[in-house]
């Protein structure tokens, strides 16, 4: 670290201090020693960057560590108390950052959980006011979508999920660019070869043991599915003359059966 230019280290701060928050308990010294370079001996170098690690008090260091980071924080009036448009406004675009890698991303999740619970009132409002008021949520929604794509990073992803659940159920058509997602997807979500693209993953799992937990739901996501689509099985039907003959033997039972999921 000291044979780099201080000023070249700032973009990399956020994943530089969660890269070695691992050998804290280990290499104790060596980790106070490097704190002390970036947050002391270069914090004038280093000052705009260190508000990148505004989700300090998730980690393991130190609390002198940590009251060093939220004081330059604070100093540069980064946190101002409850104003939710600008705290998500910057943990939006230090996610996006290109130097955001997987393990920062979620420790800025963890940190948007927790102040999405404890600013629940304001965020309420900021979800269910005007359109016109600002476009933060659609970028933040946006942001989650992405994460969630992170199919190989399973602790990411149930972190995404969490904070799409603090966030709540929302109408998408008032925040997102749909036509953005449906240019990402190759496909209207309300297409045919949506739904049936839907399906087969649905039966995938279906039949699968492993899933035999969510087979309720699974089961019931289908009904739901064949109810609003008014799926018959007749060939003349555009989704079930579609569907392959071992997807049409797993749903046949489902259009007599009743799954009710239990969770």
């Amino acid at each position: 670290i000291k044979t780099c230019n201080p000023s070249c280290l700032g973009p990399f701060l956020s994943v530089l201090f969660v890269g070695i928050e691992p050998y804290i308990e280990d290499f104790p010294d060596t980790v106070n020693e490097i704190c002390d370079y970036l947050l002391h001996q270069n914090s004038s170098i280093l000052s705009n960057n260190i508000s990148d690690l505004f989700f300090v008090f998730l980690l393991n260091y130190d609390d002198d560590v940590k009251m060093a980071i939220l004081s330059q924080i604070e100093s540069q009036s980064i946190l101002e108390g409850n104003d939710i448009k600008k705290n998500l406004t910057r943990l939006v675009r230090h996610m996006n950052s290109e130097n955001a890698d997987s393990d920062v991303k979620f420790y800025c999740l963890q940190y948007l959980h927790q102040f999405s619970k404890i600013n629940r009132t304001n965020l309420n409002e900021l979800i269910f006011d005007s359109i016109k008021s600002n476009k933060i949520i659609a970028e933040l929604l946006s942001l989650l979508i992405d994460c969630s794509r992170s199919v190989n990073n399973k602790k990411l992803l149930i972190q995404t999920a969490i904070c799409l659940g603090e966030i709540g159920a929302l109408k998408p058509e008032l925040h997102m660019p749909m036509n953005n997602y449906t240019k990402n997807l190759g496909f209207d979500v309300c297409s045919e070869k949506f739904i049936i693209h839907l399906l087969n993953m649905l039966f995938k799992y279906y039949k699968d043991l492993e899933s035999a937990n969510n087979l309720d739901g699974l089961g019931a996501a289908i009904q739901t599915i064949i109810k609003n689509r008014k799926i018959v099985q007749s060939l003349e039907d555009p989704i079930w003359s579609k569907l392959s003959i071992s997807s049409r033997m797993i749903m046949k039972p489902l259009f007599s059966s009743h799954y009710s999921p239990r969770t």
